[in-house]
């Protein structure tokens, strides 16, 4: 019973972090095309962020898919 609710909990705790991810990538995307960066290199750091949020849900993408069993993409 204990391994289940792990389980649940950890379910739980990627999915809510994707979701936090996710909205920071828009949050992140929306800055960009609202012109509000002011240098090429805040342009670099923004979108830098943005690679690194989309890998981290991959990552946690691919985590979710080898606990269920599943084949690595």
């Amino acid at each position: 019973m204990r391994r289940l609710v792990l389980q649940t909990y950890h379910s739980r705790l990627a999915i809510e972090a994707k979701k936090l991810m996710q909205q920071s990538v828009t949050d992140l995307s929306n800055t960009i095309a609202a012109g509000a960066l002011s240098s090429f290199d805040e342009y670099k750091y923004h979108t830098g962020r943005i690679a690194g949020l989309r890998d981290a849900i991959d990552f946690i993408d691919e985590a979710i898919a080898v606990l269920d069993g599943k084949e690595r993409s």
